[in-house]
């Protein structure tokens, strides 16, 4: 039993150890993790996290009223030719760094939008687009 314990523990960090830093604002940080930048064409994927500084509080539709979260995980897709982006999923979570439990979980519109003209934005963009094979 230990070993299983022990085998858990040394996974689950070496899944979180990789995350790329790739911006910072006062209220969060944000991390891509580049084991998951994947290319398609003009297509790049990628999962991109937000850590909060502050616990966030936010209201989700039912059966889910208020939550308590801490990081915010989004698969997201890029369209690197266009300067596009769309949402394909996103996670949120209780703990620091993506750690914790998921407490909500929601697919986003398959629709492509402008990438916002926002430093983090750009950054999550510019990275995924340039990394990606």
């Amino acid at each position: 039993m230990l070993r299983v314990a022990l085998l858990l523990l040394l996974t689950t960090a070496n899944a979180w150890a990789n995350w790329v830093a790739i911006g910072k604002s006062p209220d969060f940080t944000m991390y891509v993790d580049p084991q998951s930048l994947q290319r398609s064409g003009n297509i790049a994927t990628a999962w991109i996290m937000g850590d909060f500084s502050k616990t966030q509080k936010k209201r989700f539709p039912p059966p889910v009223s208020w939550v308590d979260f801490n990081s915010i995980k989004e698969l997201k897709d890029f369209d690197c030719s266009k300067g596009m982006h769309r949402t394909q999923k996103t996670v949120i979570i209780s703990g620091k760094l993506g750690k914790g439990d998921p407490l909500y979980t929601f697919s986003s519109v398959p629709d492509f939008f402008p990438v916002p003209n926002a430093e983090l934005d750009i950054a999550q963009f510019n990275y995924v687009c340039t990394n990606a094979r």
